[in-house]
Parts: structure tokens; C-alpha cells; sequence
């Protein structure tokens, strides 16, 4: 068993929060304003629960690669790390804005389509991948769980 570290200690955060999120949406009065809050709570739930799991089972490094993380720590190569936490801060918000501007259905066929056409893959993957996510997303949660997904405030005008 390994020694507790940051990102741990952040995993029991997120799994406090998700747990809080779902027991907070339990007290809704409809079922469908229950379902969709509650469903992703226990996902996040478990996910962090999983990846807790697995940075908590993982053996003692031994004293090289002690070292070895030690001085890879100390050169300005870590400094990529906050780049790339910056970039994925980015995206999230780029995604959470395309919600309220778009809604749910639109802004996750967007995301999808230009998250894969930025990371260089064809336009026919990134067109077919994005298609079957977003139809499987509207599936699940508006058809099967008949939950009613933000429409989005540029989409609730242009319908109206």
C-alpha cells in the first residue's frame, strides 16, 4: 500500500462531493429531476473510487525511481503538467459555455466533432463518432430515462 498523495487526498474530495450531489438530489420531488443529477453522481462516484483504487494499490517505488521522480520534478519539463491542466480546464469550460448557449444535444456533437478534429483524426471518424455519442447520449437519457435535457438559451430562441 502506497503513502497518500495530492491527488489522492483530491480523489476523496471528488468522491465526497459526487456522494453529497447525489443524496442532495434524492430530496427533488419528481423522479426526473431526480434521475439525471443521480446517475451522475454515482458515476463520478465510482470512477474516483476506481482511480483511488488504483493509485492506492500500486507498490513502493523503489529508491531510483525515487530519485529519478525527484529530479524530473525539479526540471522545467514539469511546468507541461499546468499547461496541459490549463488546456483540459479550457475545454471544460468551452463545453459548460456551449451548454448554456446551445444545450446538451448540440454542444456534446460539437465537443466530440472538434476535441477529435483538433487532435488530428479524419473529418469521416470525427463526423461518425461524434453522430453515435451524441444518439446514444439522446437514447439513454431523453428516450430510456425520459429526462429532459437543457435546451440551451441561443436554441430555446430560435425554436420559440
Amino acid at each position: 500500500m502506497r503513502k497518500m498523495a495530492g491527488d489522492s487526498y483530491l480523489l476523496i474530495g471528488i468522491m465526497v462531493f459526487a456522494l453529497a450531489f447525489g443524496f442532495i438530489s434524492l430530496t427533488y420531488p419528481a423522479l426526473k429531476t431526480k434521475l439525471v443529477p443521480g446517475t451522475v453522481g454515482v458515476l463520478v462516484f465510482l470512477l474516483a473510487g476506481i482511480q483511488l483504487w488504483k493509485e492506492l494499490s500500486h507498490k513502493e517505488p523503489s529508491e531510483k525511481e525515487s530519485k529519478a521522480d525527484a529530479i524530473d520534478e525539479e526540471s522545467p519539463e514539469s511546468e507541461v503538467g499546468w499547461r496541459e491542466n490549463l488546456l483540459a480546464f479550457a475545454w471544460l469550460s468551452g463545453f459548460l459555455v456551449a451548454i448554456y448557449l446551445f444545450g446538451f444535444v448540440i454542444s456534446i456533437m460539437l465537443f466530440i466533432f472538434s476535441y477529435m478534429r483538433l487532435n488530428r483524426l479524419g473529418w469521416a471518424t470525427s463526423v461518425i463518432t461524434a453522430v453515435l455519442a451524441t444518439a446514444l447520449i439522446y437514447v439513454i437519457f431523453v428516450s430510456v430515462l425520459r429526462a429532459d435535457l437543457f435546451p440551451g438559451i441561443v436554441t430555446e430562441a430560435i425554436l420559440a
